[in-house]
């Protein structure tokens, strides 16, 4: 899916779909403040309460691109605090995971899990993902700018405004010269990557990037 954004006259635009390589991205805005819609971010908390959602895990590199799940996708993920279980689930179950956490800050951890089998997919059939963070309760005073808001419990109904967004990273990829089949010329490769957070997140500065890579299936890097 995409999110919705503005055109101006005479304004020429490329749309980039399902380039590779495809990974986790959450929902976001591109519109901000004037978004009619309000967007609901991937990872929020109210009181003691994460709630993950809007996480999509087969999107492409273009900002506002979000892969939903196929009838052949498959997943699980988990919520750790220092380092304990504390839920756990089913990505194809639901689209809404929700975990109760301890009130003092501390070490969270997601966990996410994802496979994909088809004739039409041949790369990014797999992937895990993990996302570590700082965490504390949050109160009532917290509250979502206009135009955003916050995920409906489960078995709730009514979204509210009164949650803070979660810090997590996020990556988007640029392969020099790849083709829309995932091949690319022989010699020199070349892959670009940015990182960033989600939007209205409180944002730590990245201090670097490492990168491995596999030619035998992982059994070396």
């Amino acid at each position: 899916i995409e999110d919705d954004h503005t055109y101006r006259p005479g304004q020429k635009v490329t749309e980039s779909w399902d380039r590779y390589p495809l990974h986790p991205a959450g929902d976001l805005s591109l519109l901000g403040a004037s978004d009619p819609i309000p967007t609901i971010l991937p990872a929020t908390r109210a009181g003691n309460i994460l709630t993950v959602t809007q996480l999509f895990p087969f999107s492409d590199n273009q900002a506002g691109h979000t892969g939903y799940l196929n009838s052949t996708d498959s997943g699980s993920w988990e919520v750790d605090q220092n380092g304990v279980v504390v839920a756990e689930g089913d990505v194809r179950k639901s689209s809404v995971w929700q975990a109760k956490l301890g009130p003092k800050p501390s070490t969270v951890q997601l966990t996410l899990d994802t496979a994909r089998t088809g004739g039409g997919f041949e790369l990014s059939t797999r992937s895990q993902t993990v996302w570590t963070w700082q965490s504390a309760f949050v109160g009532k005073p917290a509250t979502m700018p206009k135009n955003w808001a916050c995920p409906v419990s489960l078995g709730g109904s009514t979204p509210n405004r009164h949650c803070a967004v979660e810090p997590l990273l996020t990556l988007n990829y640029a392969v020099a010269g790849l083709a829309l089949d995932g091949s690319v010329a022989p010699g020199l490769q070349t892959l670009g990557i940015s990182v960033g957070h989600v939007q209205l997140a409180n944002t730590a500065k990245i201090s670097g990037v490492s990168v491995q890579v596999s030619y035998d299936d992982g059994a070396t890097w």
